[in-house]
């Protein structure tokens, strides 16, 4: 029992380091975001400034030309110090998607480890996270918990209660199956699936108010 109790209170310590590294992590990246808005927003006051300064100098063809090759330059500006570009990588290596060098997915010639399918989903569930909290979105019915190795999502009932769904261990979460399908098909699912999430960046990037 007492081996029990020791085993328990290393993995309550383990959650607790993971839980504060995340929450480090995701203070750095929201800072990082209110000072790319807050360049954002000094770039239009500039720009408004400008307009009021050489509208009366300019055609309106010459000022509508020099406004889009303005914005135009700025965007490649935004694109290229991009907060979520630079914290979340989504690539591909081979028949893999990838989020930060991480595989995730796994064939059978390719026997990727579950640890670092766990760490790419975990990564892949702070993305979301990151993005819902960027876009004001709130999940209907579940609550995601981002929490490194350790990440879940919890199931919130009509009542208030909550239903776990931890990451993976050997191919099951608690005790089911998360594979419906072929290694192959399912690897292919999470490839599109980090594709949909690279989307829904890309949207938040050009959207940023």
């Amino acid at each position: 029992l007492k081996d029990k109790e020791e085993n328990a209170l290393n993995i309550l310590n383990e959650l607790d380091k993971e839980r504060e590294q995340v929450e480090m992590e995701l203070s750095s990246v929201l800072l990082e975001i209110q000072e790319l808005e807050a360049a954002e927003m000094e770039h239009f006051q500039q720009l408004n400034k400008l307009e009021l300064e050489i509208s009366e100098e300019f055609e309106e063809k010459q000022w509508l030309k020099f406004k889009n090759y303005f914005n135009s330059r700025r965007l490649e500006e935004l694109e290229k110090t991009n907060v979520y570009n630079d914290s979340f990588r989504i690539w591909y290596d081979g028949p893999f998607g990838t989020i930060n060098g991480l595989r995730l997915g796994r064939l059978p010639t390719e026997n990727v480890e579950w640890s670092e399918i766990n760490a790419a989903l975990g990564q892949t569930l702070l993305l979301l996270y990151s993005l819902a909290k960027k876009l004001n979105f709130t999940f209907q019915g579940y609550q995601l918990v981002p929490l490194g190795n350790f990440s879940r999502i919890d199931k919130i009932d009509e009542h208030g209660g909550k239903s776990r769904y931890d990451l993976i261990n050997n191919d099951k979460i608690g005790d089911k199956s998360i594979k419906f399908t072929s290694d192959e098909s399912w690897t292919k699912a999470l490839k599109y699936t980090l594709i949909d999430l690279k989307w829904i960046l890309t949207f938040a990037v050009q959207n940023q108010k």
